[in-house]
């Protein structure tokens, strides 16, 4: 994730940088790569990245997403009310108005979408659900039979992923790691007891990281001035 205003700058072998182009707006942005575009959303516009060209998606079928995330040649973006869409395979600029599913198990806003070993992760604020490509049906995602964890998330942009595990906080307030269908709660009950004593959480940031072979899951607040 990366904050606004936002100037893409391309670098040089020598360390020159030029700057491509900006994008405007308020808060925090989500990013992936499919390997030829960078995808940029930001809760209202979204802009794709080749090397050389920022450009706006125009099509008129991708509604307002915050969040991004890549699976089996396809991008995919979270939606309005309770859905997500999938971008046409190798075009994330091109969305077909019939790829869209709605994240239905229980009512619930979807908060942010997230690949992870094959699997990609409807997090909504009541549930998370995990599809997974199934090639067939617009889109060509099916729900996992008995996958729907009935744990929401708390903070769109709390969501994070190393190799093992994605890592998010969820709507009580407690830091979780999610792997298949299963999630468990990390670090201590005491975590979760300051957290609830936060006005709000609902703007956490999360981000993975390793250092001398381990790895970590850090959660930011602004609440923390920090």
């Amino acid at each position: 994730f990366c904050c606004f205003p936002v100037t893409i700058r391309s670098v040089s072998s020598g360390g020159v940088a030029t700057s491509i182009g900006g994008i405007s707006g308020t808060g925090q942005c989500g990013m992936v790569s499919d390997g030829t575009y960078l995808v940029i959303t930001t809760g209202g516009d979204a802009y794709t990245y080749n090397g050389t060209t920022l450009a706006t998606i125009s099509d008129v079928d991708l509604e307002t997403p915050y969040t991004v995330t890549y699976n089996n040649s396809r991008v995919i973006y979270d939606g309005n009310s309770g859905r997500f869409c999938v971008a046409d395979v190798g075009q994330p600029s091109s969305i077909d108005g019939l790829n869209y599913a709605t994240a239905e198990a229980t009512p619930g806003e979807v908060l942010a979408v997230k690949a992870h070993k094959q699997y990609v992760y409807i997090m909504c604020t009541s549930h998370i659900e995990p599809w997974f490509n199934s090639g067939a049906g617009s889109p060509p995602y099916d729900r996992v039979n008995g996958g729907v964890l009935q744990i929401g998330l708390g903070a769109r942009y709390s969501v994070s992923s190393d190799e093992n595990f994605i890592y998010f906080l969820d709507s009580n307030r407690v830091p979780r790691r999610l792997s298949g269908i299963a999630a468990q709660a990390i670090g201590n009950p005491g975590l979760a007891n300051e957290f609830r004593t936060y006005s709000t959480v609902s703007d956490a940031k999360g981000f993975c990281f390793s250092m001398q072979n381990d790895n970590f899951y850090l959660l930011e607040y602004r609440e923390l001035g920090n």
